[in-house]
């Protein structure tokens, strides 16, 4: 099996998005978009792909918001380390949803 473990993250110089490779030197996280450019990211900010697609075809990352953002189905992807595997949970219900 040859999967690629993308990740994205916003800069912190211009809030700009940036996907591609996770290093971490010296306390700081940069996102290595190219093997020539890396940009310095925001901690906060960063998620992997779950290497899935929603129905628009736009790849899913931890951290995302699926369905309505006010919405009362609203979840957020997040990944379980007790389970290792992404899910997505919802305010409104007690235990989160496997993704497949």
């Amino acid at each position: 099996m040859n999967r690629v473990i993308r990740f994205r993250g916003k800069r912190k110089d211009s809030k700009e998005w940036v996907y591609g490779d996770l290093h971490t030197l010296c306390g700081h996280i940069h996102i290595h978009a190219t093997p020539f450019d890396k940009y310095n990211i925001d901690r906060a900010t960063v998620g992997q792909s779950v290497a899935l697609k929603d129905n628009d075809g736009v790849e899913i990352y931890e951290g995302d918001i699926m369905g309505h953002p006010d919405g009362p189905n609203r979840r957020v992807v997040f990944w379980n380390g007790q389970l290792a595997q992404f899910q997505a949970n919802a305010q409104n219900m007690p235990t989160a949803a496997d993704i497949y």
